[in-house]
């Protein structure tokens, strides 16, 4: 959803993780998907993961993306 609370249409999603909260991210996601859901298996029992996640649409073969989101946590 936008600021003004429509739900927007995006081609898909790009998720970024990283055991540190706020760098080690990377400039590539972990994952891409068109899909509203993503089960992360390769994950390390103990270890505390940080995700955010942005949005993006092709417009003219080129892809736009939204701001990040919220950081989550979630440890293993």
């Amino acid at each position: 959803y936008n600021k003004n609370g429509e739900l927007m249409a995006f081609n898909g999603v790009e998720i970024f993780r990283s055991t540190k909260r706020n760098s080690g991210y990377g400039k590539k996601p972990i994952y891409t998907t068109t899909k509203n859901a993503y089960y992360n298996t390769a994950v390390k029992k103990g270890t505390k993961y940080y995700y955010k996640v942005r949005g993006y649409v092709l417009v003219n073969g080129e892809k736009v993306c939204t701001d990040y989101s919220t950081k989550a946590w979630r440890t293993a």
